[in-house]
């Protein structure tokens, strides 16, 4: 019986060890626009769109690259020289100028790309 707990505390501590972090941290880069109780919209640089539902977040990561935590509707402007990347807790999207929606609550992430879309999904991640 005391081999059974040592081994449910380890398993604990090292479940606690990899999910707390990535709670707890912070979102990497600079709060671009943040949709509290209604929608919200921001245009980056280059004239691309982004629609922030409530309640949801947009980060700045770099010039053609952002993080989104909520749900997010993005207006890609076209421009095959240059990839425009959106990152969630859940995964990575890369786009080359189209329109789609992202949403993603914690490591949940779905994109519905909108008809007559390219886009690309490098990475997704798995907890």
């Amino acid at each position: 019986m005391r081999l059974v707990w040592s081994a449910v505390s380890v398993a604990a501590a090292v479940l606690v060890l990899i999910v707390v972090p990535r709670v707890l941290s912070p979102a990497s880069g600079q709060l671009v626009a943040q949709a509290s109780g209604e929608q919200t919209s921001f245009t980056t640089e280059d004239g691309s769109t982004v629609l922030l539902r409530p309640n949801s977040s947009l980060y700045q990561l770099g010039e053609h690259a952002l993080r989104l935590e909520g749900d997010g509707f993005f207006d890609v402007t076209s421009n095959p020289q240059r990839v425009f990347s959106v990152e969630t807790a859940g995964g990575l999207v890369e786009v080359l100028g189209t329109r789609f929606s992202v949403t993603a609550w914690g490591a949940d992430t779905c994109v519905f790309p909108v008809p007559y879309s390219h886009l690309t999904l490098p990475t997704l991640y798995a907890l």
